[in-house]
């Protein structure tokens, strides 16, 4: 009997005692976690301080307008599931050893970095995902920003519809932006109607192949625009303020 008792508070040890260490002690370090303000110090005081840029704003910054709607429907589609969002340090993978990890194409001179804990901190749900099957999805908004040297107001919005444009189709038939792509399509994000005039400049521009009958058009769901407000808003870009990072004073010179 002894044996027996001394077996099961053994065994109820090993396992309670990882799940506090593991899961209840992070997670009432964290649950009441708010956001941090940059620090503003003068330069000549020898105490750290943030990029005079930062100055007002906090990070990590909210979700604005329907990006929020748009991470519940990238949960509801299983996108987690082929794409991550993280990159990881160099002790822990390759992601910062090679150049642009996680960009995958948009402005060459864009700031990324490896990820925090905090850039989650305004998720129900933290989109680390499972594996990477599709491309890490951290700085997605690079890819799809419609980045141009053009400075001309009709080419700019033209440059971003198009890379928009690029982000539905992918979303519609991936295949026929990437033949080798394994994604799955979401055409049901999508609607089919009637065209009017010249029709949306958010209609999809199919190949031959895939486009509508004569007189119709297919269209981005308010589905499938908040889930790209939601994607084409992922940017590691925010500088994590002194405070957490925990740098060492600015020598004044």
């Amino acid at each position: 009997m002894n044996s027996l008792k001394n077996f099961v508070l053994i065994l109820g040890t090993c396992f309670l005692v990882p799940t506090y260490c593991m899961v209840v002690q992070p997670f009432a370090a964290e649950r009441n976690r708010q956001t941090v303000p940059y620090v503003m110090e003068d330069p000549g005081s020898g105490k750290a301080f943030d990029a005079p840029e930062s100055k007002g704003l906090s990070y990590p910054q909210a979700f604005a307008g329907d990006r929020k709607r748009g991470e519940e429907i990238y949960a509801q589609q299983g996108c987690a599931q082929c794409h991550t969002q993280v990159i990881r340090p160099d002790y822990a993978g390759i992601d910062q050893f090679k150049k642009g990890w996680g960009k995958g194409g948009g402005d060459a001179n864009a700031v990324t970095r490896q990820t925090n804990m905090w850039d989650y901190m305004h998720e129900d749900f933290a989109m680390i995902g499972q594996r990477r099957i599709g491309p890490d999805l951290a700085n997605a908004g690079y890819r799809f920003d419609g980045s141009t040297t053009e400075t001309e107001p009709a080419k700019v919005k033209a440059a971003k519809l198009s890379a928009l444009n690029n982000f539905y189709l992918y979303l519609y038939a991936p295949r026929a932006r990437r033949e080798w792509s394994i994604s799955p399509g979401y055409r049901s994000l999508f609607i089919t109607r009637i065209k009017e005039g010249v029709g949306s400049e958010l209609a999809l521009k199919l190949p031959n192949n895939l486009a509508p009958a004569e007189g119709l058009e297919i269209v981005p769901s308010s589905d499938a625009r908040a889930l790209a407000d939601y994607v084409l808003g992922l940017k590691r870009d925010q500088p994590i303020p002194v405070s957490i990072t925990g740098a060492k004073p600015k020598e004044s010179k």
